[in-house]
């Protein structure tokens, strides 16, 4: 018999809560970029950034900061793992915009077929969603510096729920690459983050807590899809 639990603890869970850190040193940071059109005499029509002129030949125009760029992402296969209990979901979606080059906001996920590892179909959910559905409160973040050794790309985007200062810190791809999807990915070591560091003094480092102990938290994939062309430029 499946039995359904209301996803306080694990929301709060989701909503991430973490304890400071030390950064990576890093002296410039990524920012999202978007096209800006040619409206002079030999403009002609875009690929990406390259524009190709009328008298023949391709120019790149400019990048420039990206102000609000809608995006949405399908989440793969999303787990929570600590030493007293286990968590599993099969899939789910999110939707937010960024909010300047280097920050993000309005981001709501949700999360369906939710169930305890090894609970005999013991489904979870938030307060007013279906069996087996947790769904987010808004969350907020910004891009930034991770150590090398942690993620390959060295970038990071850090995201954190409105109304909290805790932290979660995931791996987002592509860099230095023009187009309209990208991935964030987050890892788990244990029942710890693969990413433990997030530049900037104060940041926080990738801990969550829950279960009565930490935990690790994974997603098999979450694939973005942005409303524009965009690119995460490292300058």
């Amino acid at each position: 018999m499946n039995h359904i639990r209301h996803a306080g603890p694990l929301l709060l869970t989701v909503l991430l809560i973490a304890t400071a850190a030390s950064a990576p040193a890093q002296a410039v940071t990524p920012s999202f970029y978007n096209c800006v059109r040619s409206n002079g005499p030999n403009a002609g029509w875009e690929v990406g950034c390259l524009t190709m002129m009328r008298g023949g030949g391709y120019e790149r125009t400019l990048l420039a900061p990206a102000e609000k760029v809608a995006f949405s992402s399908k989440i793969g296969v999303t787990e929570l793992v600590g030493s007293e209990a286990a968590v599993k979901c099969t899939g789910g979606s999110s939707a937010g915009e960024t909010n300047g080059p280097t920050q993000v906001m309005k981001i709501v996920a949700k999360l369906t077929g939710c169930e305890i590892v090894g609970g005999l179909g013991c489904k979870i959910k938030s307060p007013s969603a279906g069996a087996g559905e947790v769904v987010t409160a808004d969350f907020k973040g910004k891009l930034g510096a991770v150590a090398e050794a942690e993620a390959k790309s060295k970038t990071g985007l850090s995201l954190e729920p409105e109304s909290s200062t805790s932290r979660i810190i995931g791996e987002i791809t592509p860099v230095n690459t023009f187009g309209t999807t990208g991935e964030l990915i987050f890892k788990r070591s244990g029942t710890g983050q693969a990413i433990k560091t997030f530049e900037g003094a104060g940041e926080a480092n990738n801990t969550l807590e829950a279960f009565g102990s930490s935990v690790g938290l994974s997603q098999l994939s979450d694939t973005l899809t942005y409303a524009e062309m965009l690119e995460i430029f490292w300058p």
